[in-house]
């Protein structure tokens, strides 16, 4: 057993009747399952009752703390976080990541597909991970990270995964460390998480991570940024349309 996948919820059994299912279907089954749990009311825990996972229920400080937790439990080499909600992309995503895990890398990533509220699919395709002083160049969920001693900053409440991933990739650069990019789906990313329920705070967040760690272009990004989710926002179609073109053109090689 190589990976780890972390699981957080909280009282979204439906959810995670999604996730369950997205990982029963996968034709690699040897992986460990960390489910952290904020103390569900609801039937979460009899869904998983007689499944494989590992699973802590109790309150916690919040997402961030959460995961925090799913890290110091896990006993793979590797780390992916798939919350309640997400999926992987297709059945055979762990072989691959297996794969490449054997290959000895440190950090692994894919493309992704967002789901919307009105069950519309959309193709997010990764940017070159030299990007990320931008932002995430593709969502959490299609991100493997090895295990680490590093944790999630709980002063961020939306972007503490855009400041982890920043002080990761800056650390295996640094050391000259394998990193390998997946290019298809991973995972489907399940919408209307608190990322994009409030996303003004998550770019302020990422504002305040780049002041902390002297990235570059820091107000320009701000700006740039609060533009595109307003173009989201009213003109979706043509959003989705636009960054498809553009994301094709700038995929890693």
């Amino acid at each position: 057993m190589t990976l780890s996948i972390i699981t957080i919820t909280y009282n979204n059994c439906e959810g995670m009747r999604k996730t369950l299912g997205s990982l029963q279907e996968q034709t690699h089954q040897d992986f460990e399952w960390i489910v952290i749990d904020g103390g569900s009311s609801d039937d979460t825990l009899s869904l998983l009752k007689d499944t494989k996972a590992f699973i802590t229920s109790e309150p916690d400080e919040g997402i961030y703390d959460a995961m925090n937790k799913g890290i110091e439990r896990m006993t793979g080499s590797h780390m992916l976080f798939l919350n309640a909600g997400d999926q992987l992309a297709h059945p055979d995503c762990l072989e691959i990541i297996n794969e490449y895990i054997a290959r000895g890398a440190v950090f692994i990533y894919g493309d992704a597909l967002e789901q919307d509220l009105d069950g519309t699919i959309h193709e997010k395709i990764a940017k070159p991970y030299t990007s990320i002083s931008k932002g995430l160049f593709t969502h959490h969920q299609a991100m493997i990270y090895a295990q680490s001693e590093l944790r999630y900053d709980l002063q961020y409440k939306i972007a503490s995964d855009f400041e982890f991933t920043y002080r990761f990739l800056r650390d295996i650069v640094a050391l000259d460390l394998p990193i390998y990019y997946i290019p298809q789906p991973l995972c489907i990313f399940e919408g209307g998480g608190v990322s994009q329920t409030n996303a003004k705070l998550g770019r302020q967040e990422q504002y305040r991570a780049r002041q902390t760690h002297n990235m570059q272009g820091a107000k320009i990004i701000y700006v740039r940024q609060s533009a595109a989710w307003m173009f989201r926002r009213f003109f979706p179609n043509a959003f989705w349309k636009l960054k498809g073109l553009i994301s094709k053109s700038h995929a890693p090689c």
